[in-house]
């Protein structure tokens, strides 16, 4: 299990390796509880095999689901909410070629949903081993840790590497309404000078664009919505979804913001 582990996130080290296609659906119940699922696909490439080679990785077949249970009820970091919101939360992990990883995580209100958001990197990164004799747990999240630019911040690190932008929106919930808005435009062209952003840019013309979706899935039907460089309202006007891509983003940073009323 350990070793799948480690496998899980060593691929995200990869992500920049090829394209990269990632999905966030939202399911919201009457009751404001439901489904946080982040999905991100890497497509086959030249690159990807080189860095895999380079690394001393093998690109197995794999297809399998990692339950958190199994962590968080020993880890020692996490905070009694955080247990409540990982403990029934998986990976689901598919490795043909290409790799796939789907993170689903449920949540019992609002306020958790907005908590995933902010945190599920740095959530995850609290259930790694803190003590263990055992060597391959030692490294379980040295994929991640690699990304992120090592130390005890990896996983958070990863996290913003995978979304350089995301401390420059403001991600709100309030009754029925559901927004994302740019909260410091400082901030967003601090992001865009980081050095993360930087080494994207220079890699998009030789791995393609890298494409971003936002899917609510609501209780009832959407009133009014904005946002996004395009968006799809399914017929019964309770799915929608933002469709966006980095370099829409480079050159239209607001494209990533978006409103919601149901």
């Amino acid at each position: 299990m350990k070793k799948l582990i480690i496998a899980c996130f060593v691929f995200l080290g990869f992500a920049l390796a090829s394209c990269l296609d990632t999905e966030e659906t939202i399911t919201v119940k009457e009751d404001n509880s439901g489904t946080y699922q982040l999905t991100m696909a890497i497509g086959n490439s030249p690159m990807l095999q080189g860095a895999l080679q380079q690394s001393g990785q093998t690109l197995e077949k794999k297809d399998t689901v990692i339950y958190f249970k199994g962590f968080t009820d020993t880890a020692t970091t996490l905070s009694a909410e955080e247990k409540s919101i990982l403990e029934n939360g998986k990976l689901h992990l598919a490795m043909n070629g290409d790799i796939k990883a789907a993170f689903e995580l449920p949540f019992k209100n609002m306020d958790q949903l907005l908590y995933i958001k902010q945190h599920m990197f740095e959530m995850i990164s609290k259930i790694r081993p803190q003590n263990s004799d055992d060597s391959s747990a030692a490294s379980m999240f040295s994929g991640m840790d690699m990304m992120g630019g090592g130390g005890a911040q990896g996983m958070e690190g990863a996290g913003k590497l995978l979304n350089p932008t995301r401390d420059a929106f403001d991600f709100a919930i309030s009754h029925n309404m559901i927004s994302n808005k740019i909260k410091d435009k400082a901030s967003l062209t601090e992001a865009f000078g980081s050095d993360s952003m930087q080494m994207i840019k220079q890699m998009l013309p030789m791995i393609g664009d890298l494409n971003y979706t936002t899917t609510f899935v609501l209780p009832s039907p959407v009133k009014h919505y904005s946002g996004g460089a395009d968006s799809k309202l399914s017929d019964d006007k309770k799915t929608i979804t933002f469709i966006n891509s980095l370099s829409g983003l480079l050159d239209k940073p607001e494209s990533l913001e978006y409103t919601v009323e149901y």
